[in-house]
């Protein structure tokens, strides 16, 4: 069984204020090592977040500070991790800041 995302905030397609974290829930818990998250405006512009951090607990989410307000607009978060078998499985979804 491999690792999917279930759960994000924002969510996926959501419109919302500025957000000051990203939180992705997995099914498994992630392999911190290699996960990776990242966010880029609909320019293409990489946005700067803080380390993505992960209780023990796979029942709490992997969350990235953002570290500046964002502008109104279109987003893309996309995300890499792995499970304990490290196969690595990625993904990203859209949202739109007010």
């Amino acid at each position: 069984m491999h690792l999917k995302l279930v759960r994000s905030e924002p969510a996926k397609d959501a419109a919302v204020a500025s957000p000051t974290h990203l939180r992705l829930w997995f099914s498994l818990k992630p392999a911190m090592t290699i996960t990776t998250v990242k966010l880029t405006s609909a320019s293409d512009v990489a946005v700067p977040l803080g380390k993505p951090t992960f209780d023990v607990d796979v029942k709490q989410p992997v969350e990235v500070t953002v570290d500046q307000p964002l502008a109104p607009g279109s987003y893309v978060v996309s995300w890499k991790t792995a499970s304990s078998d490290m196969h690595p499985v990625t993904g990203d979804y859209r949202f739109t800041v007010k």
